[in-house]
């Protein structure tokens, strides 16, 4: 599966809604824009919800047949009747979010999203900032519309500005990488490990470079 991180592939502008928008704008909103989900934040940036067409419609269904009695009902039919009555996104969110890090590898969050009801995947920083979207139509663009060729030539080229001292041999098959070769340093091998994983369509890395001097170890990392 891909190990690009989410940052690579996600959609940075997205639009979101505040803790306080009222119900009706935010069902407008998804609908105005065929969403299936618009996260919601607080005040600073921070994700702390969704709300999405299941929620909306969840609403609206429990409006139109009056709920039916909630006396004796179950957990789940008490959050739908708390939800019928939402007045403002709080209080029509799912809590917490469904989300990843943006330093996650593209493919866990595929794994995700491949089983998920809601088909995307709110990004966010090590401070849970929302930072953008991953949608299955965002790994479905990695994993089928970039050709080997094109992968192995954007490769080589981001490879070039690595100071290198022997030849680094780059093969694709499929968006999986297999690079071979000798470096002087472990380090420089980690190096380019790690800008052959954030080219675009990429799926997998099998780095065979042998290292003549493990300066990670003499440096105590």
């Amino acid at each position: 599966m891909p190990r690009s991180p989410v940052s690579a592939l996600m959609t940075r502008a997205l639009i979101s809604v505040g803790l306080d928008t009222p119900v009706k704008e935010v069902v407008g909103m998804l609908a105005a824009h065929d969403l299936e989900a618009l996260p919601v934040i607080d005040p600073v940036g921070r994700l702390v919800g969704v709300v999405s067409e299941v929620d909306a419609l969840g609403m609206a269904t429990y409006r139109a047949t009056s709920g039916g009695s909630a006396r004796f009902a179950g957990p789940q039919a008490r959050v739908r009747r708390r939800k019928a009555h939402a007045v403002v996104a709080s209080e029509l969110m799912t809590a917490p979010a469904p989300t990843a890090l943006d330093s996650d590898p593209v493919g866990a969050a595929a794994e995700w999203l491949a089983g998920a009801v809601i088909g995307r995947l709110f990004v966010v920083n090590s401070s849970g900032h929302l930072s953008g979207v991953l949608t299955r139509r965002d790994v479905l663009r990695l994993l089928l519309l970039r050709r080997d060729g094109d992968i192995q030539a954007e490769i080589e080229h981001a490879l070039d500005p690595v100071p290198t001292d022997h030849r680094i041999e780059v093969a694709v098959d499929d968006g999986h990488v297999r690079l071979h070769g000798l470096l002087h340093l472990r380090s420089t091998v980690e190096q380019v490990d790690h800008v052959v994983r954030r080219v675009r369509g990429v799926l997998g890395v099998h780095n065979a470079i042998r290292h003549e001097v493990d300066d990670l170890l003499i440096s105590g990392f």
